[in-house]
């Protein structure tokens, strides 16, 4: 992959506001979404829309912004992009977004691009989703609505990025900050690069993943750094729309729930590498997780260089997840089997955690994975849940052998050294740094 670059502008917005003390100092000030928008819609083909700090002011106030085809949305080092806390901005229809719509998927993201291709958010500015903050008309912040809509109560919650089939998609260099949910959900594609992103919300703030591709293709995620209350990233693959060819490269990531594949695998899930990652205090580290509500086969998944530490399950694969956006029936008496092949970890090391997990589903249905140098620190304290699975052990060596009902090896176990992860962990970056 080539770095991407920043294009010229065709138009620039200066900041007329203050953010600082993460509030923004002229609560009561208008958007200024008109404007931004006009200026998109009206920019010529293979430039930028560029967002400026001026006069000492460092903030722009926006509710929900389209990307047009070959157009980007530059936000200057300096600059917060200021999402608005009134829910009628994010309406698709009138009061979807908020606690009145039952129905669910009621708001549009801050920031949209459907069948947008080569477009994309550029810069090393802030964008401030203002998930921890209260709302115009709800006497509540977005994060404390999931904790009035619980269970499979559908959420009107924005994202803040948000595309449809919009192919040559990219993210360069923005930082995103307390999403009210997701942080970035991509639907369909081909070819989105995200690279040098970083991505920022406290470990419990609900539902923000950090970055999700779903039944896309040719995607790069790196040089990226993560933390969030949800997965880092969740490869996903509906039905009918297989996930295919994504590196997840050079990043780092902190709090979360893990760097997963699934819950959504009916569309199968293929061709993935993960590379020189480090993966931290998270509840799952390296997570593959299904049911039998959903079914799909999840082949040729690389794991290439992790280093994991202070994850309560460090390696998880499973095939029975509880999954709020399926049936429960579905979950236990399913019969689309998820079906997990081809996997390989590639000097994997662990430290720290509680348990195990590698699981097939029957003896029809079984896992089969390569250990190629994985080492876990403190094995023998660890709580293992194996079954059904088929593993190939070397040529690396491999201190974890698991044992549970219907597991078979083949191959022997090596003698190399694996590589050190001692200096890979770094400190979650300062805003500005880059």
């Amino acid at each position: 992959m080539v770095e991407p670059r920043i294009p010229a502008a065709c138009a620039t917005i200066a900041a007329r506001l203050d953010y600082h003390g993460d509030r923004l100092v002229q609560a009561d000030a208008a958007p200024e979404t008109e404007a931004i928008q006009k200026a998109i819609n009206h920019c010529s083909t293979g430039h930028a829309v560029e967002l400026k700090a001026a006069g000492g002011h460092n903030a722009v106030l926006t509710g929900p912004l389209t990307l047009r085809p070959n157009v980007v949305l530059v936000i200057d080092k300096g600059v917060h992009l200021v999402a608005s806390n009134d829910p009628k901005d994010y309406d698709k229809t009138a009061g979807s977004c908020g606690l009145s719509n039952k129905s669910g998927g009621g708001c549009k993201p801050l920031i949209s691009a459907v069948r947008a291709d080569h477009s994309g958010v550029m810069g090393e500015g802030i964008i401030e989703g203002r998930g921890d903050q209260k709302l115009k008309g709800i006497p509540l912040p977005w994060w404390e609505m999931h904790d009035q809509l619980r269970g499979n109560v559908p959420h009107n919650i924005p994202w803040l990025i948000g595309t449809e089939a919009a192919n040559d998609f990219t993210l360069y260099g923005i930082a995103m900050r307390n999403a009210p949910n997701f942080n970035v959900f991509l639907a369909g594609g081909d070819g989105i690069t995200v690279w040098g992103v970083k991505i920022d919300a406290p470990w419990n703030s609900p539902n923000t993943d950090g970055i999700d591709p779903s039944g896309c293709t040719n995607v790069t995620i790196t040089r990226s750094y993560i933390r969030n209350g949800d997965d880092n990233v969740a490869i996903k693959a509906p039905k009918g729309k297989p996930a295919e060819h994504i590196t997840v490269s050079h990043d780092h990531f902190y709090e979360g729930h893990g760097v997963s594949i699934g819950s959504g695998t009916e569309g199968g899930v293929t061709a993935v590498r993960f590379i020189d990652i480090t993966i931290d205090h998270q509840k799952a580290g390296i997570h593959i997780k299904s049911n039998p509500g959903r079914g799909g086969h999840v082949h040729d998944v690389v794991y290439d260089d992790v280093c994991v530490r202070n994850s309560t399950t460090p390696i998880d694969v499973e095939t029975t997840y509880i999954d709020a956006n399926a049936p429960r029936e579905g979950w236990i008496n399913g019969t689309a089997f998820p079906l997990y092949t081809d996997i390989m970890l590639h000097n994997v090391q662990t430290e720290g955690g509680s348990r195990l997990r590698l699981m097939g589903v029957d003896a029809l249905h079984t896992t089969e994975i390569e250990f190629d140098g994985v080492h876990v620190a403190g094995i023998e304290t660890m709580k293992q849940q194996v079954s059904n699975t088929r593993i190939t052990l070397g040529p690396g060596p491999s201190n974890w052998v698991p044992q549970g009902d219907d597991v078979r090896f083949t191959g022997t176990s090596g003698s190399r050294e694996l590589p050190d992860c001692t200096s890979r962990f770094v400190e979650f970056p300062a805003p500005d740094e880059r």
